[in-house]
């Protein structure tokens, strides 16, 4: 009798766990279909001016208001940071139905109207993230938002970054009318891979126009030889928090039809290998055809594919309250003269290290140590068992 009993409620749960699966299944499929709506009824093309630093960044208008989009092949879904909701009248679901980065879980929202140029999609699904507070890097962005494939991949993308005009297009038609200097396919349906030959080994590698460096390996490709020690001083928290990500080396790379010299790479504690816009920005310009599933590439910068890196070689960020050198390059004027990757800096030039060490804006110190290293000679201090001058030239390496 019991378990008659314990058989027939086994069963009615199973049958409620499959309808509530069944609704769900339908509901998302719903969602797919109604949202990222390229309407069709508008213009084809539209042409805008993008700003081209360190990331892509596309101006947009969310229901109306005037922003900027992240450009981000990298991201298979949109994304909009949270303090953007109520500035741009976005709706949010109340449910965090989505996990992003390491399984944590996110709301979703609805932008009704998304406007690219002339181009308009209606519906957007975007995933709210902290994007401002949880990325440092980020807080030096004016994107409010992340254009990631459920857009990119309905339109073809013609980006100058000379000009920093950019084309966009319902259509492929226009890229037959031009000739081009290389070009190469991709595969993948929300992410776009290709394969590239490195040190004569085959990579397939993530094209993530989001990624500011220029290629990214897992670190069991390492190889010590290939350069030093150095932590990214671009993740690194100034306030103190310090991350060892691997090593960097310069290589050469088969790409397409070009072998493009001097390269670096770095390593991560990563699975997927990843080619950034530090790479794709070697040529004067790129096409994204979604509709062929190919990249197409304009002449190379000159004296941007085959040549060497000019500079000192050295960066740094601020550990334990003092400044400290977070990467030396192989061959660089600054491992030449024995700057090492951890040294604590004493003084350099002859700034005030406290404008540094309070700096309490990201993006300020970013500028300010950018200025400095833009120079052409260097001055610095570092501290070891005993203090040590070093003074610096640019120089090719």
């Amino acid at each position: 009798m019991r378990r008659t009993i314990m058989k027939a409620f086994i069963m009615k749960a199973l049958k409620i766990i499959g309808v509530v699966l069944l609704l769900i299944s339908f509901l998302a499929f719903i969602l797919y279909k109604c949202t990222n709506f390229l309407v069709s009824d508008k213009i084809d093309s539209s042409t805008v001016y993008f700003l081209n630093g360190k990331w892509i960044e596309v101006p947009v208008q969310i229901n109306g208001s005037d922003a900027y989009g992240l450009f981000d092949t990298g991201a298979s879904i949109c994304a909009i940071d949270k303090s953007a909701i109520s500035k741009f009248d976005v709706y949010k679901i109340p449910l965090k139905l989505i996990p992003i980065n390491n399984h944590t879980w996110h709301s979703l929202c609805i932008i009704k109207h998304l406007e690219i140029g002339d181009v308009v999609f209606k519906n957007v699904l975007a995933v709210v993230l902290d994007l401002k507070t949880n990325n440092k890097s980020l807080r030096c962005a004016q994107s409010d938002m992340i254009i990631g494939t459920p857009i990119i991949n309905q339109l073809c993308w013609d980006f100058n970054f000379g000009s920093k005009k950019l084309f966009v297009s319902k259509s492929n038609s226009f890229v037959r009318e031009r000739e081009f200097n290389n070009s190469i396919l991709y595969s993948g349906k929300n992410l776009l891979k290709t394969d590239v030959r490195i040190n004569g080994h085959i990579h397939n590698l993530l094209i993530d126009f989001g990624y500011t460096s220029s290629i990214m390996l897992p670190l069991n490709f390492a190889d010590s030889s290939l350069g030093a020690k150095y932590v990214s001083s671009e993740k690194q928290d100034i306030f103190g928090n310090y991350y060892e990500e691997g090593v960097r080396g310069i290589s050469d790379i088969v790409f397409g039809i070009d072998t493009v010299k001097n390269v670096r790479i770095e390593y991560n504690d990563i699975i997927t290998s990843i080619l950034g816009l530090g790479f794709i920005k070697r040529y004067s310009g790129v096409i994204i055809d979604p509709f062929e599933k190919r990249l197409y590439f304009e002449e190379g910068k000159k004296n941007n594919l085959g040549t060497r890196f000019y500079g000192f070689g050295l960066n740094f960020g601020i550990q334990n309250n003092s400044l400290m050198v977070t990467s030396v390059s192989e061959s660089s004027p600054a491992q030449k003269a024995g700057v090492k990757h951890g040294d604590s800096i004493f003084q350099i030039c002859n700034e005030k290290l406290s404008d540094y060490l309070l700096a309490t804006d990201y993006c300020n110190f970013l500028q300010m140590r950018d200025s400095l290293l833009s120079q052409e000679t260097l001055q610095i201090k570092i501290v070891r068992k005993d203090t040590i001058s070093i003074s610096l030239n640019k120089d090719f390496f």
